[in-house]
């Protein structure tokens, strides 16, 4: 499920509670592979997105596309593959409450938020910011914030011309939805209703071109999810 299909409806109901919502960072398959190498990786670097697209379908290519970036609000996404097989994931979310209470029909109010007529409520911009998961609300821009971080360790295999890189995760919390939570102990997270995931292992498809782009591709449920990221340099 869509983040924006999630936002739609709790800017709606969020009057019935809040509930955390963070990016779905990554949503593979929990199946490892195999394979070591003491040399290091051509891949490691300091890598950012500049477009995430999500195609229907495991071709991970084609007309149709989703901007996933613009649809679950990324505005900087950040994988960075350290030389000592260490990752670290680093998202930066913003949205505009201005502009998402419009865009659902409501009425804005920099200091009251927003008022919705069709259910004659007004949702302030705290409620809002706590709905969607964010944790910063800025009250000159009217900005709601997010920032999380995920670390683990990381492989790459290449094997018959395919190349794998692995991602272990170190533990971490989520919602039913798969959306990450900034829940950051077990307790915490299942006392929120959401799950403690002790080991997750993502194995993504990956190619570094001639231009130094890494291209990652995330398949799951016939959907391909594909990551076009640059070396920071």
């Amino acid at each position: 499920m869509k983040k924006y299909l999630l936002i739609s409806a709790l800017v709606l109901l969020a009057f019935w509670g809040c509930e955390e919502q963070v990016d779905k960072l990554w949503d593979t398959s929990d199946d490892s592979g195999e394979a070591t190498s003491d040399e290091v990786s051509p891949v490691a670097g300091d890598w950012y997105a500049d477009s995430i697209k999500e195609f229907p379908g495991t071709e991970c290519a084609g007309d149709s596309s989703t901007d996933i970036m613009s649809d679950d609000f990324i505005d900087s996404y950040n994988l960075w593959l350290q030389e000592d097989s260490t990752f670290a994931l680093y998202v930066d979310e913003v949205v505009n409450l201005e502009e998402l209470c419009v865009a659902f029909t409501g009425t804005w109010d920099g200091v009251t938020g927003c008022f919705v007529e069709y259910y004659n409520i007004t949702l302030s911009p705290v409620s809002m910011c706590s709905s969607i998961g964010y944790n910063e609300y800025d009250l000159d821009s009217g900005d709601c914030k997010q920032s999380t971080t995920l670390s683990g360790t990381w492989l790459t295999v290449t094997s018959d011309g395919d190349s794998t890189l692995t991602l272990n995760y170190d533990p971490f919390c989520r919602d039913s939805d798969g959306y990450t939570t900034r829940d950051d102990n077990q307790d915490s997270c299942e006392s929120n209703g959401n799950n403690w995931i002790p080991y997750k292992v993502d194995n993504l498809q990956y190619a570094l071109t001639d231009s130094m782009q890494l291209i990652i591709n995330s398949i799951e449920n016939d959907t391909c999810t594909v990551f076009y990221l640059y070396l920071d340099e």
